[in-house]
């Protein structure tokens, strides 16, 4: 059979918190998700654990195709340096690499571009009016999508790295989507969550919801529980998306 490594880019405090709030823990979502379209030995690391030992090129070279979650953290934090050193293994590996926000973010920073933090502009919930640049129109990852699809970050690219393209963007941002390669290996990844179900929507609204009334995202909390009823009653189809024509581009 098949493997596939996750790394989980959130630290174990953050992965607990989301289980309090009956979530999954990032690497789970995707393995949940993974195990609807096909048939694969998946194995999790966690690089921000305690007594985390890191794999080799060698090591990494054995899977089909590597996954980095999204995360807590920003890749501008100094503790984020072991996920570096990580996310350039996987280039140098040539294994096929897909992240998500944080791991979008991470492959743009290892590649040489840069990534900036804005505590005020959180973009959150259902992500609006997704557009496929030039590129993004006739690339694997977007074929087929309903362009449903939620999201929640705080930090953006802010320089692109050489030998990459942007896939995708909407009228908040204009880089949702990115293709990179770097040091012979290929990284696809997006900005928003594919992987998110509504349950981990609300739960991450539910989480967040102390910083999301203090910085004004949501002016009271009669406007948050709006915006919850909103995401509840959100018909998403994650059965055709970006992960899943990822892995189709494999075979």
């Amino acid at each position: 059979m098949e493997k596939i490594l996750i790394i989980e880019a959130n630290t174990q405090k953050a992965c607990e918190e989301i289980e309090e709030y009956k979530a999954l823990r990032y690497s789970e979502l995707f393995k949940k998700l993974i195990n609807t379209f096909a048939d694969y030995e998946i194995d999790i690391i966690y690089p921000m654990f305690k007594n985390f030992i890191m794999p080799s090129i060698k090591d990494l070279d054995k899977y089909k195709a590597i996954f980095i979650t999204g995360s807590a953290l920003s890749v501008n934090m100094a503790e984020v340096k072991v996920q570096e050193t990580l996310c350039k293994k996987a280039f140098k590996s040539k294994t096929p690499i897909y992240g998500s926000c944080f791991g979008l973010q991470l492959a743009v920073k290892v590649a040489g571009g840069e990534v900036y933090s804005d505590n005020k502009a959180y973009e959150i919930g259902i992500l609006k009016n997704l557009q496929l640049t030039k590129e993004g129109e006739n690339h694997f990852l977007f074929k087929n999508i309903n362009r449903k699809s939620f999201c929640i970050h705080k930090d953006y690219v802010k320089k692109l790295p050489l030998n990459s393209q942007v896939l995708a963007f909407n009228d908040f941002y204009e880089v949702q989507a990115i293709e990179i390669s770097y040091m012979g290996g290929i990284f696809v990844g997006v900005q928003y969550h594919p992987e998110f179900d509504n349950n981990q929507m609300i739960s991450t609204y539910r989480r967040l919801k102390n910083i999301l009334l203090e910085n004004k995202t949501f002016e009271n909390e009669k406007e948050f529980e709006i915006e919850i009823k909103r995401i509840q009653d959100y018909e998403i189809n994650t059965q055709k998306n970006e992960i899943k024509n990822f892995l189709d581009s494999l075979s």
